[in-house]
């Protein structure tokens, strides 16, 4: 039955109801010693590609019913809404308006709270940093119970540390956000380059430009073989009679990345125009191009069985020396399988099978974000592509910050040193055989080493001791003192050690 509460008594409502419970379990733990409280999200899977491990022996509370917007105000030009919306309900609340959130990802089903806790950053992250940066307030649900409203001017230590830390340090209940005018349609120019390094030096033309476009990526398809995407929102769907209109909603429809790899293959340059809502979720279908690996018959017969076969990926291996070595096509995934499987195919879908088979993902596939300052991308990138041979590699230029936000993986100590940071998304199947974990560990060495760090949703194999010779504990730990963490909340490294 529908409530006859407005959304903001409604709001108020269920905040009170967690209050209480938050509170209660507060009262308990200083008489006993108790396990953490976890957040319970429902049916709805979340983004982090880590086992929840953690959560075995925790008491949770449901947090799931937090997902409706709680303001549109056009004076202020921004939005409140609660942590459970997702990207899509964002978009489809303020599109109408001609307005939309600077930076939204890629994924439908990414929840604003999700964004925000565990950091995400899109193509127009040059111009305005993650998610969390366009955010300007937010209230926080302490350990003990009580709701503390921080922003940049409120609690600010709390408002920037709460970026990247994955609810160790409160419970989100609702989230306030910039809005910007913009326009139906985004025109896209794609540029292609022989060498992944001139790509690189090509977007940092572009990004540090006057007049940096609205959006900007990269892939790199090979060695040989890298495309940057250039977007810029315009009022009409025809630029120019040599930009046709693209739209990729049918089931048949090849994937974005797919789409681009096939416009650039005979051509240096390219231009087009996409529905600005189409182009916003452009990754949605085929998680980036994860969705093709599931379209090989060995590897989906040996995904259902969730690694039971015990086999790797049979008739897809060559030898090439002493070495094997695994061939994997990405980059043409057929018509007739992307038709067949369009509804499992979405990233919603996907993430909840590949929590299905957690640890047969993990053994196999490299799912890692790195974001390296522009000055040493070039050596992470040519690295990463000797020890994996992935493609294709997804390239996104983000602004630096020195706030003090302890998890961010753009963190720079001076901005005119480090103005922007590279993020090199790598996600796929290596072409080598040695074990993902070693994989993984020698890219984290390597980050570290170039002044970088990775987006912690993924697999992370540090130990606390070296975790914690990465970020400021220090710092940390008096925020879990400032939010009245300890014993109730998840310490982070319980969370993103967690494999």
């Amino acid at each position: 039955m529908k409530s006859s509460l407005s959304p903001k008594d409604l709001h108020d409502k269920k905040v009170s109801e967690l209050q209480a419970e938050v509170r209660k379990y507060y009262n308990e733990c200083q008489a006993s010693n108790l396990p953490p409280l976890s957040l319970n999200y429902g049916a709805k899977k979340s983004f982090t590609i880590r086992s929840k491990s953690y959560k075995n022996n925790s008491r949770s509370i449901s947090c799931d019913s937090l997902d409706r917007i709680l303001e549109l105000d056009l004076q202020s030009l921004t939005i409140k809404a609660e942590p459970r919306v997702t990207m899509e309900m964002l978009l489809i609340a303020t599109l109408p308006k001609g307005l939309a959130v600077p930076v939204i990802p890629e994924i439908k089903s990414m929840t604003i709270g999700g964004a925000l806790m565990g950091i995400a950053g899109e193509s127009s992250s040059h111009r305005w940093g993650c998610l969390h940066e366009v955010c300007t307030g937010l209230d926080l649900l302490l350990g003990n119970g009580e709701l503390l409203h921080v922003s940049p001017n409120d609690h600010p230590e709390i408002f920037y540390g709460l970026a990247g830390s994955y609810g160790s340090l409160g419970a989100l209940v609702s989230v306030e956000l910039k809005l910007t005018p913009v326009k139906p349609f985004v025109h896209l120019s794609y540029y292609s380059y022989a060498n992944p390094e001139d790509a690189l030096d090509a977007m940092q033309e572009l990004y540090k430009s006057r007049n940096p476009p609205d959006f900007l990526e990269g892939f790199i398809f090979a060695k040989d073989l890298a495309v940057i995407a250039v977007g810029n929102c315009y009022a009409t769907d025809r630029i120019s009679r040599k930009s046709p209109l693209l739209s990729l909603k049918r089931a048949y429809s090849k994937w974005y990345y797919q789409h681009v790899y096939d416009a650039l293959k005979n051509s240096q340059v390219y231009e087009e125009v996409m529905p600005y809502a189409e182009y916003i979720f452009r990754h949605d279908q085929g998680a980036f191009w994860m969705g093709a690996y599931l379209l090989y018959p060995s590897l989906l017969s040996a995904f259902i069985c969730q690694g039971m076969l015990n086999l790797y990926t049979p008739k897809l291996d060559y030898f090439d020396g002493n070495q094997v070595r695994h061939y994997h096509n990405a980059l043409c995934p057929p018509t007739i399988g992307r038709t067949i499987m369009y509804p499992w195919m979405s990233c919603q879908k996907m993430q909840a099978m590949l929590h299905r088979a957690e640890k047969w993902i993990q053994n196999r596939f490299v799912i890692q974000d790195f974001c390296l300052p522009e000055s040493t991308a070039k050596t992470f990138l040519q690295k990463a592509i000797a020890d994996t041979e992935i493609f294709p590699i997804w390239l996104c230029p983000i602004k630096s910050t020195t706030t003090p936000q302890i998890f961010a993986p753009h963190q720079a100590k001076d901005h005119t040193l480090d103005p922007y940071f590279i993020d090199i998304g790598l996600y796929g199947l290596p072409s080598y055989s040695m074990p993902i974990h070693q994989i993984t560990k020698k890219l984290e060495g390597l980050a570290k080493e170039l002044h970088g760090r990775k987006v912690l949703y993924s697999c992370s194999y540090y130990s606390p001791n070296e975790f914690w010779e990465i970020y400021p504990q220090h710092e940390y730990e008096k925020l879990r003192k400032l939010t009245y963490a300890n014993g109730i909340w998840h310490q982070i490294t319980d969370k993103v050690l967690s494999i």
